[in-house]
Order: C-alpha cells, then sequence, then structure tokens
C-alpha cells in the first residue's frame, strides 16, 4: 500500500519509502524519526510538528508494527521548542494508552544543538545512536531504518484512510515574499501559481530557488512544478543573497576538508572532478557527499566546489550505465554467437542424418538390387545349363544319325547341330547370358569340329605365331616400348597353338572311338 500510495521521503533526498521499509524486520532493532530542518530558511517539518503531532505518533506506531523496532528515537533541534513539547506530549499520551500497541517498544524525543547538516541521515544516525554508517553501506545494515515526520504523515494517510501523497507542506521565504509561510500544496502545481499566491515582488526578486540557500538550485523557468521533495521555495532579493564572487584558484588552505560533515577531502576531489578521473573520485569516496554545500560555502577562494562533484556523480553514472549497457550487449552477443553455432551444428547432424538415412536407403537397393541379381543369374544359369544340355543331346543325337547313315552325312549333320545350339542360345534374352552361352558352347563346338578343320586352324594359328615371333624378334633388336606387348601376343599365340593341337588329338580320338562303335554296329547288323 505504501508503495502503491506513491510515498517517498519528504525530508528532501525523495528515496522510495517502500524500499527502505522492505528490510527484513527481524535484523532493524532502532527506529529513527527525522524532525530536522535539512537546511536553514526551511521550517515546514518544524510547522508539522506543531500542528499535526498526533498524526506523527500514528504514523510511528505504524512504523513499529512494522519493522518492530524496540527503540524509536526522534531527532528534533533544540531552536525547536514548541515542536519538542508537542511531541513530548503526544508521545506520553501515546504510550499510556492502552489501546495502542507497542510490542514493548521504548518512544523518545532527543533534543540536540542546531548545527548544520545534523539533518542528514548519516549525521542524524551518529548524534543519537553514536553508530557511524561505514562508506558503502545502509544504515538497515547497521539494524537502522530512518523516516522523516512528513513521511510518517503520508504513511498514515496512506494506511488509515487510503489516501496516495498527492501534496505536501512546503515553505515560501525570502525578501521577495510578500506572504511569507507554509503552504499544503497539491504536487504538480507550477511554481509560478505559488508565488503569485505568496505575493511575490518581481521588481526585487533575484531568482526562485527550489530548496534551501545551501543545497538548493535555481530554478531558470517559474512553470517548473511542485514535485515532492520541493520543502522550500527562496526568493530572496540581491541584498539577502547577493551573487557569488569570482572564481579563483584553490590555495589549498584546507578549510573546506574542515568542514565537510563526511570527513571527505574536497580539494582533492576538485582536482579529480577538473581532471575527470572518475575512479580516483571513487576512490576517494565521492559517494559518501551528501553535497551539503559546506565546503563551497567556506572557500575562501568561491569555487563551486558542489557542482563540480554533481557533474562528477552524474558522469560516473553515466559511465556505469554505459558499462552496463556494453556488457549486456557483449551478453546478447554470446548468446547470439552461442545460438548460431547450435543452430550450425544442429544442421550438421540433421544433414549428416540425413545422409546416413540416404546411404542405408542406397545400401538396401544395392543389397535388393544384388539379390534380383543372384537371383537373374541363378536363372540365366539354369537357362544356359538346360540350352547346353540340349544341344549335347542334340549333338549325341547327329551323332548317332551319322553312324547310321554313314561318314558322307556327318559333317552336315554335325553343322545343323552347331545351328541348333546357336539357336538355342540365341533364344535367351539377356546379351550377357547368351555370351556366357557361347563361351560355355564353345569347348562343345570346338570338339565337334574336324579333324581337317583342325589341322588347318592349327596351320593358321602357327603361321600368326611365327609372326609374332619375328615382330617379337625385331622390336626386341630396335629396343622398342612395344616389346612386352609383342611377348604377350606371343605368348598368347602360343597358348591358342597349344590349345588347338589338344583340341585335334581329342577329336582323332573321338573319331577313331567312334569309328570302332561304327564297325560294331555294322558287324551286328550283319549278323
Amino acid at each position: 500500500m505504501i508503495r502503491d500510495a506513491g510515498i517517498a521521503g519528504l525530508g528532501g533526498a525523495g528515496f522510495p519509502s517502500s524500499v527502505k521499509l522492505g528490510v527484513d524486520a527481524a535484523a532493524i532493532d532502532t527506529l529513527i524519526i527525522n524532525g530536522t530542518e535539512c537546511e536553514p530558511y526551511i521550517t515546514a517539518d518544524d510547522c508539522l510538528m506543531q500542528t499535526l503531532p498526533d498524526r506523527i505518533i500514528d504514523g510511528i506506531e505504524i512504523l513499529q508494527h512494522m519493522l518492530r523496532a524496540k527503540t524509536i528515537l526522534i531527532g528534533v533541534e533544540d531552536n525547536k521548542p514548541k515542536a519538542i513539547t508537542a511531541l513530548q506530549q503526544c508521545c506520553g499520551r501515546a504510550i499510556s494508552d492502552k489501546a495502542r500497541e507497542w510490542h514493548g517498544a521504548t518512544l523518545e524525543v532527543i533534543s540536540f544543538p542546531t548545527k548544520y547538516p545534523s539533518g542528514g541521515e548519516k549525521q542524524l544516525i551518529q548524534i543519537l545512536t553514536g553508530k557511524e554508517v561505514p562508506s558503502g553501506k545502509l544504515p538497515a545494515q547497521l539494524g537502522i531504518v530512518c523516516q522523516n515526520v512528513g513521511t510518517c504523515v503520508a504513511i498514515d494517510d496512506a494506511i488509515r484512510f487510503g489516501r496516495p501523497l498527492i501534496s505536501r507542506i512546503t515553505t515560501v521565504t525570502g525578501h521577495a515574499a510578500g506572504r511569507q509561510g507554509n503552504y499544503q500544496v497539491r504536487l504538480g502545481t507550477p511554481v509560478n501559481e505559488l508565488l503569485k499566491h505568496a505575493q511575490i515582488h518581481e521588481q526585487q526578486l533575484e531568482k526562485a530557488v527550489m530548496g534551501g540557500p545551501m543545497m538548493g538550485f535555481a530554478l531558470h523557468n517559474l512553470d517548473a512544478p511542485i514535485v515532492k521533495t520541493t520543502n522550500c521555495l527562496l526568493v530572496p532579493t540581491t541584498e539577502e543573497l547577493p551573487p557569488p564572487a569570482p572564481q579563483q584558484a584553490c590555495i589549498r588552505c584546507g578549510v573546506c576538508a574542515e568542514a565537510c560533515p563526511a570527513t571527505l577531502l574536497p580539494q582533492q576531489l576538485y582536482w579529480y572532478a577538473k581532471s575527470k578521473d572518475l575512479e580516483q573520485l571513487e576512490a576517494h569516496n565521492l559517494a559518501d557527499c551528501i553535497e551539503c554545500g559546506a565546503c563551497a560555502y567556506v572557500c575562501p577562494s568561491n569555487i563551486p566546489l558542489v557542482q563540480y562533484y554533481r557533474a562528477s556523480k552524474s558522469a560516473i553514472r553515466q559511465r556505469d550505465a554505459d558499462h552496463q549497457k556494453a556488457e549486456h550487449s557483449k551478453m546478447r552477443f554470446e548468446q547470439r554467437e552461442a545460438r548460431l553455432k547450435r543452430l550450425e551444428e544442429e544442421k550438421q547432424a540433421a544433414k549428416l542424418a540425413r545422409q546416413a538415412a540416404a546411404a542405408k536407403k542406397k545400401a538396401a537397393a544395392a543389397q535388393a538390387a544384388s539379390n534380383k541379381s543372384e537371383d537373374t543369374s541363378n536363372n540365366k544359369a539354369a537357362e544356359i545349363q538346360a540350352a547346353m544340355q540340349r544341344v549335347q543331346a542334340k549333338k549325341a543325337a547327329a551323332a548317332s544319325a551319322a553312324i547310321t547313315s554313314g561318314s558322307t552325312t556327318a559333317e552336315p549333320t554335325q553343322t545343323n547341330v552347331e545351328v541348333a545350339a546357336s539357336d538355342e542360345i540365341n533364344k535367351l534374352d539377356d546379351p550377357i547370358a547368351r555370351a556366357k552361352a557361347r563361351r560355355a558352347a564353345r569347348p562343345a563346338q570346338q570338339a565337334a569340329l574336324s579333324t581337317e578343320q583342325l589341322e588347318e586352324k592349327i596351320k593358321t594359328i602357327a603361321a600368326r605365331l611365327k609372326k609374332a615371333e619375328q615382330k617379337r624378334d625385331n622390336a626386341a633388336e630396335n629396343n622398342d616400348s612395344q616389346l612386352a606387348a609383342f611377348e604377350k601376343a606371343v605368348n598368347t599365340t602360343r597358348e591358342k597353338l597349344v590349345a588347338a593341337e589338344q583340341a585335334l588329338s581329342e577329336a582323332r580320338k573321338q573319331h577313331s572311338s567312334d569309328g570302332n562303335t561304327a564297325d560294331d554296329n555294322t558287324t551286328g547288323e550283319n549278323a
């Protein structure tokens, strides 16, 4: 509800209250309520503590219920006696009220000497508790939560009445204002409208400052709106707030270091800020500067030190933002490269899978074709074998017919057998099968040749062998590069001659056997 109501710190910093209150309640033991004004001229919190002390206590009760802090301290400067008295009376009534639930917490109003800048969070914690918040740490890490009195009233409005933060008390002061005072102003109201209501003497107005004389900034456009951190509008005359003297060179007097409430070295920060040495600025704890302006106020050289520090803080924030952006871009680039690599790997894996599937499919097709070819070859071999058997049968029948009819018809019958065998072979559809059949039938055809034909063939082969030997000898004498080829031709021809001579010998034996069989058959017939 506090976040939805838009409640932020009303003491000047404007830090979201929901973030401060979002800590672990078990780690918080002290709740500090800031009733000090952060700068001179400002009386907004003093007015609130005098007029609405009960509402402040109600807001404190809500905060204590959320945090369960055992110690509640309300810090107020001693230049606000009426506010201190009002708060003390309300605290007494709240503690004695049995209807309130404080869960054993102690509630105390502490007054301390007025000294700028006691309103700073870390400075107020040190004044009230004696604890110093280390550099780079938060008060919550010490078990402390600090809230402004105006924030307590805003929290009470949000929790008890459901009202968001839509207005605040703003101090209008300065000699140029005809009606100085504290005004309850709606957020977003133009500054010039509020100044008109305060009856500003424009001819006496030097400049309008949003904030106090130490930490405020000049408004170049009076149409700017009132915001949550607008605790004061300062409208001084030239006599009241004269223009700053001309800036001179730093003399390293060290007065600024003595005035710094954060115990920094403003002169060193100034030199590093001028040279834009951001690393050294961070090393010298520029982030701990609360921009109170005490160093610039006491500087004898009139150097606007706070302006240098603000510019340097802005440069550091910009550098960090650029670095974060670069890291984010680097991370996105690396993720993109990883994604592209993963996609490429997936693409390659898919490609290899497709290739493997294609190879598997091709191997299956090849295996099927091989099986089919093997089956076809077996069928063709069977057909060739059957054809050869038919040729042999016809050959035997022809031989028997030749023996029976005499030698005069033997050769024509043999020719018919060869023609019949050729017809059987030609019946095969496959050219390869026909070639294999002819090759297988060649020995039978050679065996069927007459002795006269074989003798003629031997003469022809012998003549070819002689020519081949002559060519080989000539090549050997002339060292011809074709000598090996001629030698191979001689060997091949010689093998053919030997085969023909063997065939002639077989034919003569067959002819002699057939003649004896024929004589036996003739003798049998005559008998």
